[in-house]
């Protein structure tokens, strides 16, 4: 971790000492070579965006971004340099806190029922956009899948193979195999069904959560009971993007953010019945903001406070509910509160929580 924060640190340093002047002549004019490539792989809606916004638009962004990252790698080293003080590293409180066999268990079983959700959006969608193909243009490292659109019978073969591949993650001994095929297949459908020039974050937190399980599997095939720094990682890497959403909202539009006009004009825009309730009163409105601010920010406790975290998680669902019932974004089963499992299923019986050890322990290899 505290090598993680000295190096998010180095970006600043670099940025400041004439990268800046290299992406601004870039953006103001036609961008270079390297930095096109960075854009359409981070960044794809530029292209489009660029023909409506002003270069200094960008150029705030490209500041906004460098400025987050000094704050996290600031976050970092200062957690790194306490815990060090303390003399008991956070890796050992959080990322080697041991994990029960039984939690293995719930977790295969709450992520296949998930997996099943996400299956039925992808491969429905993937399947009626055939009807559509002629307006897919691939985005991103979405480009790799070439730029033709699978047929009809690609779709039902993978979508089946993707479905059998799934029920056999229901049992440890094929858990590890069925994560990987799932990563794969999970990647290989999302690319066409971001591939009409939209691409969101939907996924993306799940989409963390896949990237992590496979070593999961990994360490309770070795093991039944083991430091689960995988799980570990899970739970950071979900806890960390709602942070550093607190801080985008903050480092962009600093404390405009909280006028009660912007919410106003976002609920007028859905035109939702509770949404247009709601823009009649501006208190409740700022009020709404100020809360969503905090509750992102709160999940900073999954790691520091973790007896806290199922209140953190219990308001993340209500941000989340919020969001559909005022704004009608998403759903009530919103793919970033199917997230919150890698924290649930160590509350499930059987899968109780465990200390963290004295000292540092080892994984086997």
């Amino acid at each position: 971790m505290g090598v993680a924060g000295f190096l998010l640190l180095l970006f600043p340093l670099f940025y400041g000492l004439g990268l800046r002047e290299s992406v601004v002549a870039a953006l103001e004019g036609s961008p270079e070579p390297w930095l096109k490539s960075i854009l359409e792989i981070f960044y794809p809606r530029y292209f489009i965006e660029k023909n409506r916004l002003p270069a200094s638009f960008f150029v705030s962004k490209a500041d906004q971004v460098i400025f987050r990252c000094t704050l996290l790698g600031i976050l970092l080293a200062s957690l790194y340099i306490i815990t060090l003080v303390k003399q008991v590293t956070l890796s050992t409180q959080f990322l080697y806190t041991p994990s029960h066999e039984k939690t293995f268990f719930w977790l295969r079983i709450l992520l296949t029922c998930i997996n099943l959700l996400v299956w039925f959006e992808l491969y429905n969608t993937v399947l009626d956009r055939t009807a559509i193909q002629s307006f897919y243009v691939p985005r991103s490292w979405f480009k790799l899948l070439g730029p033709q659109y699978p047929s009809a019978p690609m779709i039902h073969t993978l979508g089946i193979v993707w479905l059998l591949s799934m029920a056999a993650g229901l049992w440890k001994r094929w858990a590890l195999a069925s994560s990987i095929l799932h990563l794969l297949f999970f990647g290989w459908f999302q690319s066409y069904y971001f591939g009409f020039e939209k691409i969101d974050h939907s996924f993306y937190t799940l989409f963390l959560i896949y990237l992590c399980y496979p070593f999961y599997c990994y360490e309770h095939r070795v093991s039944g009971e083991i430091a689960s720094w995988s799980l570990r990682w899970m739970q950071l890497l979900i806890a960390m993007v709602y942070i550093l959403t607190a801080l985008e909202k903050i480092t962009i539009s600093g404390l405009d953010w909280l006028a009660p006009e912007n919410l106003q004009v976002r609920l007028w825009m859905h035109e939702t019945p509770a949404g247009n309730w709601l823009a009649q009163y501006p208190f409740l409105c700022q009020l709404s903001l100020g809360s969503t601010w905090i509750i992102q920010l709160s999940f900073v406790c999954i790691f520091t406070h973790r007896r806290l975290s199922p209140w953190v998680l219990a308001a993340g669902c209500l941000f989340h509910w919020s969001t559909f019932l005022f704004l009608n974004i998403g759903h009530w089963l919103h793919p970033w509160i199917l997230a919150y499992v890698v924290f649930i299923v160590e509350y499930l019986p059987g899968s109780a929580r465990h200390k963290a050890p004295n000292k540092m322990p080892e994984i086997p290899g």
